[in-house]
C-alpha cells in the first residue's frame, strides 16, 4: 500500500508530544485510555497520508459486515466501513498529501441536488422526531445517501486514472472470491469453511436457508455478487495476463453460482435484465453475449449439481405465493397513505407507526406483512417523504447515473461505464422488491457512478505540446481499442518520463507491442 509522506514533517517531535500526552492521560485515567488515544492518533495519521483509493476500497470491502460487527467483537460505534468512508472522503475534501497534485473538486448540478434532497430528508426526520434516533439516523447517513453521495463526489479524484481504478477492480474481484465461495459453502458445505460463523446461525439475520453470506440477507448478497461478477468481466477485458483473465472468468462463474443460490427472484430477474440490456445496448459487447450467457449457464449447472435439492428449492421459490401476498398488501397500504398525505408524506421512518388505519383485507388474498417495511423503494419514499422528496431523490439518481452514462470518457474508463449500465438496471429491479435499508446497495452504485463521473472532468494530463489527448480518430470514431498500461502489474519502461508518465490512458502500444511516446493505437 502506497503511503505518501511529506518531507520535513517533524515526526519525532509529534511522536514525543503524543507519548507525553498519553503518559499524562494514563496517570489520570488509566493505561487503557492512553493506549486507545495513541492508537487513534496513529490511525488518523496513517489514513491522512494514505491515498484515498485504498481507504475507499477497503471501506467498500468491509461493507458486507455492516450492522454485524458486534458478532465479530467490534462495537457498532467503531464500524470500520463507516470510519474508512469518512476518512477517505475527508482526505479528498481537505486535499490530503496523497491527492494534492490532482485537479480541484468540480461541483455540478447533481451535487446541489444531492445537498437539497439530503437537507429535505433531514428536515423531515427532524419534524418527525427521528433525526436523533439511532436506526433512522444511521439510515439517513449510510443507506439513503449522505455518505454514498459524498463518496460519489470524491470518487473522480480518488480514482482518476486506470492505475487507481485497478486497485478498486482487484478489490472487487477478491470480494467476489470470498462472497461466492462463502455462499457455496453455506448452501452445499463444508459448512466448517463458512466465515464468519454467525452466517450459520438460524436465529440471526433473515433469509436463513438461502445464500445470504456475511450480509445475513440474501438480496444484498446477490447485489454484491452481481457487482463482483461485472468487475470480473471488466478484469477479463483489461488485464493483460492470460492466467489472470482465466482466473477472473472462473470467479465470474462462481458469482453466477452464488446469484442462483440466493434463491431471490428479484436478484435473478435483475441479473438477467442488467446483463442482457447492457450486452445488447453496447455494440462492442454484442459479440460477447454468447460467452457471457455461457458463463451464466455453466454457473447455474454447477449450482444445481453441487447443491442437493437446489432444483426443488428453486421451483418452490418461483411459485411462492406468500411473498406475492405480502407485496400486494404493502403496495395497497402505501397507495392509501400516499393519497392521504401526498406532498410531504408521513415523515422519515414513520411508515410502521402510521400504517394501521390504512390496513384493508382483500377478497383475493389474506392480510399479511402488516409489521414489515414496504418492499419497494419508490413507494417507501413516497409514503415517508411525499411526492416532493420522492421527486428530488429520483432527480438526483437520474442526474447522477444518467450523466455518467451519457458521457464518453477515455478508453480505459469505457468498461466501467458499460458496467454501470448493468449495475443500475439491477439496482432498479431489486429496489422495486426490497425496502431501502441496505448499506452496500447504495454505496456500490454511487461509488461506481463517481468512478465513471471522472469522464466529466477536464483532462488534467495534457500531452507535451499542451493539447488534450486524442480520444477519437480523424473521422470522429472513439479510439476505444487502445491498450492501457497497468502500473501495478507492468513496470514502467525506462524511457517513461515527464508528462508521458502521467497520461491517464497509460502508455500506448505500437504495432510491435513496444512501449514509447511515439506508440500509436492498435486495432484491437
Amino acid at each position: 500500500m502506497a503511503v505518501a509522506v511529506r518531507r520535513g514533517l517533524p515526526l519525532g517531535a509529534t511522536v514525543a508530544v503524543l507519548i507525553a500526552l498519553a503518559l499524562a492521560i494514563g496517570v489520570r485515567y488509566g493505561i487503557a485510555v492512553a493506549a486507545l488515544l495513541l492508537a487513534g492518533c496513529a490511525a488518523i495519521y496513517l489514513l491522512w497520508y494514505t491515498e484515498p483509493r485504498y481507504t475507499l476500497t477497503l471501506a467498500l470491502l468491509s461493507t458486507p459486515f455492516a450492522s454485524n460487527w458486534q458478532q465479530l467483537g467490534i462495537p457498532g460505534q467503531l464500524a470500520p466501513e463507516r470510519l474508512l468512508l469518512i476518512a477517505g472522503v475527508a482526505v479528498v475534501l481537505l486535499r490530503g498529501p496523497g491527492i494534492r497534485d490532482r485537479p480541484k473538486l468540480r461541483l455540478e448540478w447533481v451535487h446541489w441536488s444531492m445537498l437539497a434532497v439530503s437537507l429535505y430528508v433531514a428536515a423531515s426526520a427532524l419534524v418527525s422526531h427521528t433525526l436523533f434516533v439511532k436506526a433512522p439516523g444511521i439510515q439517513l447517513l449510510e443507506t439513503f445517501g449522505i455518505l454514498p453521495f459524498l463518496t460519489f463526489t470524491v470518487a473522480p479524484l480518488a480514482f482518476p486514472t486506470a492505475r487507481e481504478r485497478a486497485t478498486l477492480l482487484k478489490g472487487l474481484v477478491g470480494l467476489g472470491v470470498y462472497l461466492s465461495l462463502t455462499t457455496l459453502f453455506e448452501m452445499a458445505g463444508p459448512k466448517s469453511l463458512v466465515f464468519p460463523s454467525y452466517i450459520l446461525n438460524p436465529n440471526y439475520g433473515i433469509h436463513y436457508g438461502r445464500g445470504r453470506g456475511p450480509f445475513v440477507e440474501a438480496v444484498s448478497n446477490g447485489f454484491a455478487l452481481y457487482a463482483c461478477a461485472i468487475a470480473c468481466l471488466i478484469a477479463m477485458r483489461l488485464w493483460h495476463s492470460r492466467g489472470w483473465r482465466i482466473f477472473a472468468a472462473a470467479v465470474a462463474t462462481l458469482c453466477a453460482v452464488g446469484i442462483l443460490l440466493t434463491l431471490e427472484r428479484s436478484v435473478w430477474i435483475g441479473a438477467a435484465a442488467g446483463t442482457l440490456v447492457t450486452m445488447l445496448a453496447i455494440p462492442s459487447l454484442r459479440r460477447r453475449l454468447v460467452p457471457i450467457l455461457l458463463i451464466g449457464v455453466v454457473g447455474g449447472g454447477l449450482a444445481v449439481a453441487l447443491v442437493p435439492g437446489l432444483s426443488e428449492k428453486i421451483n418452490e421459490r418461483a411459485g411462492d405465493k406468500e411473498t406475492v401476498w405480502d407485496r400486494e398488501n404493502m403496495y395497497s397500504i402505501a397507495e392509501r397513505m400516499i393519497e392521504t398525505r401526498p406532498v410531504f408524506g408521513f415523515g422519515w421512518n414513520r411508515y410502521l407507526e402510521n400504517n394501521t388505519p390504512y390496513l384493508r383485507e382483500s377478497a383475493s388474498y389474506p392480510l399479511t406483512a402488516t409489521t414489515l417495511d414496504i418492499h419497494n423503494t419508490l413507494l417507501a419514499y413516497g409514503v415517508e417523504l411525499g411526492v416532493i422528496g420522492l421527486a428530488l431523490w429520483l432527480l438526483t439518481v437520474f442526474m447522477g447515473v444518467g450523466g455518467a452514462l451519457v458521457t464518453r470518457g477515455p478508453p480505459s474508463l469505457e468498461p466501467w461505464r458499460a458496467g454501470l449500465l448493468g449495475l443500475f438496471i439491477f439496482f432498479a429491479v431489486v429496489q422495486s422488491a426490497v425496502p431501502p435499508s441496505q448499506v452496500f446497495d447504495g454505496l456500490i452504485l454511487w461509488l461506481w457512478t463517481g468512478v465513471v463521473w471522472r469522464a466529466r472532468y477536464p483532462d488534467p494530463e495534457p500531452e507535451a505540446d499542451g493539447t488534450s489527448m486524442q480520444t477519437r480518430d480523424a473521422g470522429g470514431t472513439p479510439l476505444d481499442t487502445w491498450d492501457t498500461h497497468d502500473a501495478d502489474t507492468e513496470p514502467w519502461p525506462p524511457e517513461a518520463s515527464g508528462t508521458w508518465r502521467q497520461i491517464e490512458l497509460g502508455w500506448r502500444r505500437d504495432a510491435d507491442a513496444k512501449w514509447g511516446p511515439d506508440a500509436e493505437p492498435t486495432a484491437g
